[in-house]
């Protein structure tokens, strides 16, 4: 077949990878509705969390075993949001960047949070 007789094929400069959010033609400050959705899923988890962390009290008289208590409740709440907001934030980098390089940005994170704390 020559090529006068081949049909013309349609051709895109862009790869079929591409990321959409990439995309030259939408504005960068204007987000995606996923991004919104997993904005407020997250904020919305950690306000629930909340309520059933903090939610009921009892009313023994004991004062170290309230400060205790109160401690952990404090402690699961702060470990809680921070798997919630790092679930959120992966969901979200993984339209943009690749899993691997996230996980490793995440242990590094982690490695350099460990030494400011031993620090």
């Amino acid at each position: 077949m020559n090529d006068d007789k081949a049909e013309a094929a349609e051709t895109s400069m862009t790869p079929a990878n591409y990321a959409a959010a990439a995309h030259p033609r939408r504005p960068w400050w204007k987000p995606y509705r996923r991004t919104w959705i997993i904005f407020l899923v997250a904020i919305g988890s950690i306000a629930l969390f909340g309520a059933f962390n903090f939610g009921g009290r009892d009313s023994s008289g004991d004062a170290a075993g309230q400060g205790l208590a109160s401690a952990f409740e404090a402690l699961f709440f702060i470990v809680g949001a921070f798997v919630i907001g790092g679930v959120a934030l992966i969901i979200w980098l993984s339209r943009y960047v690749r899993i691997p390089t996230i996980v490793m940005g995440i242990f590094g994170l982690v490695a350099l949070s460990v030494l400011v704390l031993i620090w």
